[in-house]
């Protein structure tokens, strides 16, 4: 087994918690309702998915064939913030509030400020970037060309 296939088998776990906790930080906002956790799932798997296709989308925007080429950087950022966003969002409510549902009125800094000491401030924000990294990281090292 080679340094890359434990990687990807190691990342594959944040991978799965990014997806989570996207959805998590998107029922935040809107609710629990059907359609809020049905939307949550569909953005957080197309999020993921995208930002699994990182390293492809990279390779065809280089190649400037056309104006939907150059405008995919773009749209793979905004999944990317989005995903950190509500990534953020759903650990902070689940691990600070424990229970996603909870303060829906209270924007993530106010989450973020109920962090009961600055080391699990800082354990949010570090989890929150591995898994928001871990869908772009597998995706880079599986080589897979993605334009085929």
């Amino acid at each position: 087994m080679n340094i890359k296939t434990i990687l990807i088998c190691a990342l594959f776990f944040p991978m799965v918690w990014d997806v989570i906790t996207t959805a998590l930080g998107i029922v935040g906002v809107l609710g629990t309702n059907i359609i809020a956790w049905g939307i949550a799932v569909v953005v957080a798997i197309t999020i993921a998915s995208v930002n699994l296709c990182t390293k492809g989308i990279l390779k065809l925007a280089r190649s400037g064939t056309n104006d939907l080429t150059l405008f995919l950087p773009v749209i793979l950022v905004l999944c990317i913030l989005f995903d950190f966003t509500t990534s953020l969002n759903g650990n902070a409510r689940y691990l600070i509030l424990s229970n996603v549902a909870a303060g829906k009125d209270m924007g993530i800094m106010e989450v973020l400020q109920k962090a009961e000491t600055g080391e699990q401030f800082f354990y949010i924000i570090l989890v929150t970037i591995i898994t928001t990294a871990s869908p772009a990281i597998v995706g880079w090292l599986t080589d897979i060309d993605w334009l085929d």
